[in-house]
């Protein structure tokens, strides 16, 4: 998914088991009232990537990650523009995280959570 204009999925996005999804750009995943808007089913990866200072993404709601699923919060070459998550990040055991920056997460991020 690529937004060049900002694209909202309003009720979030579910990852079927052993399932890939790319998110780039000004692409919001949740809105305003939903619990969770990110959810990766066991052995899963999700990549979600700023383009640019005027293209980023946001998560309006809670991120799952379930067991040996893998998500990436890359802010490529814009550090001071992170990708923000307005909710909590939950992890099941053996299930990743990774990001060069997670000062954009408004919530808690779950200590179960393996980080880089």
């Amino acid at each position: 998914i690529t937004g060049y204009r900002q694209t909202v999925i309003e009720n979030g996005v579910e990852l079927g088991n052993a399932s890939f999804m790319e998110i780039e750009g000004d692409v919001q995943l949740g809105d305003e009232g939903v619990q969770t808007a990110l959810r990766a089913n066991l052995n899963s990866t999700v990549f979600i990537t700023n383009l640019s200072e005027e293209l980023i993404p946001s998560i309006v709601g809670d991120i799952l990650i379930e067991k040996d699923s893998n998500v990436e919060l890359e802010t490529e070459d814009i550090p001071s523009d992170p990708i923000t998550v307005d909710g909590d990040i939950l992890c099941d055991s053996d299930s990743r995280l990774w990001s060069n920056d997670l000062s954009g997460v408004s919530g808690v991020i779950d200590a179960n959570c393996s980080l880089p």
